[in-house]
């Protein structure tokens, strides 16, 4: 059976090996170094939740916005520091309250942010980076992560992101840790008028805005790592079917199409449940109920983006009988993002059990 991602890259297991050889981070980090080791001013904050308000630019293919962090200090702390892709640049930081803050971007991109004085430990910091840029283009998604600017059959634009490995901070300001989620995001996302924007957790919310764009408020109520988090762009068909789980839960459930691939979604459709049935029924009940199960087709093959699944690969069928991307993709719902590596080098733990569910999967329908 083929498999999407049964290890990790070995460029990437290389420039791992050799950042955390000398025991510290280098001394440049670059965007690939996602989960090096942490400075200390990075350690001290747990994060709580990010909000993320950004504009897509299809037309110059770049991005701007602002994103705020909160965190709870777990030391004291002098300065917050924030991993962002080099490509970007960062106009304003600033506080709650509006007062701007000193800042410094360090070879890399890495943003060291002066606080008006030392904060103790157990206390509540906050703050909000203004930026833009043209995010790196994905060259062979999702293995090399970053932007795909891709079109549909008529022209229009269908626009995703994947990042992992590389992490978030390949298109937002963000603690470039696996190690530290979030307990909630908000996602508030402007596009030109006619696309939609599916995204992770609930759809909270759109409106339409003056100059001929919408956005599309999108906010996550579970605790997500940050390479989970993504945008599908595009002039989707929305399907809703009805779901009944083992344990006779509902919840809500998406899939957003391509309008020239509605017919073959929609005969996909019954399969796509039944794994989610087969799954809930090996694993426990889907870890995000409150949010909803989706998928989004994307402009690359897949990513187990949490809540809101990338797939790309044409609804079709294995030689076992069933579409073996959809199912691997719904399986890191369980393996990935319920449960996630606290490190990049123990990835390889999130690829073992979703191989291992399609091995379960396939003796269920073959014996």
């Amino acid at each position: 059976m083929r498999a999407f991602a049964l290890a990790v890259p070995l460029l990437f297991v290389a420039s791992l090996a050799h950042a955390q050889a000398a025991g510290s981070a280098p001394a440049v980090v670059r965007t690939m170094d996602s989960g090096v080791p942490m400075p200390p001013e990075q350690a001290a904050i747990d994060v709580t939740s990010y909000d993320l308000d950004i504009r897509v630019d299809p037309v110059a293919k770049s991005i701007s916005g602002a994103l705020t962090m909160r965190a709870k200090t777990v030391a004291p702390l002098r300065q917050v520091v924030l991993d962002l892709d080099s490509v970007y640049t960062v106009s304003a930081v600033h506080s709650v309250d509006g007062k701007s803050l000193r800042f410094e971007r360090r070879p890399g991109g890495r943003i060291w942010i002066d606080l008006p004085g030392v904060v103790p430990a157990n206390r509540s910091v906050e703050l909000t980076v203004d930026y833009a840029g043209m995010p790196r283009v994905a060259k062979n998604p999702p293995w090399d992560g970053g932007f795909t600017w891709a079109k549909t059959a008529d022209g229009r634009p269908w626009i995703g992101v994947s990042c992992q490995t590389e992490g978030a901070d390949l298109w937002w300001p963000t603690k470039d840790q696996p190690s530290d989620e979030p307990d909630s995001v908000r996602l508030n996302v402007t596009v030109p008028s006619g696309l939609t924007v599916a995204a992770n957790g609930r759809l909270r919310g759109q409106h339409d805005n003056a100059d001929s764009t919408t956005t599309f408020n999108w906010a996550v109520t579970t605790p997500i790592n940050n390479y989970d988090l993504t945008l599908n762009i595009a002039p989707y068909t929305v399907f809703r079917p009805e779901y009944v789980n083992p344990y006779g839960e509902r919840f809500p459930v998406a899939f957003y199409i391509l309008p020239e691939h509605a017919a073959e979604a929609e005969a996909s459709i019954p399969g796509f449940l039944k794994h989610l049935f087969f799954l809930e029924q090996r694993f426990g009940p889907y870890p995000f109920r409150a949010d909803k199960y989706g998928v989004a087709e994307a402009p690359y093959l897949g990513m187990e983006h949490q809540s809101i699944i990338a797939y790309g690969d044409k609804f079709k069928s294995n030689p076992a009988g069933f579409d073996w991307l959809h199912f691997h993709e719904l399986s890191h719902e369980w393996w990935g993002n319920l449960v996630t590596a606290r490190n990049w080098k123990d990835f390889w733990l999130h690829e073992g059990f979703a191989e291992y569910s399609e091995a379960l999967y396939a003796e269920s329908l073959g014996g």
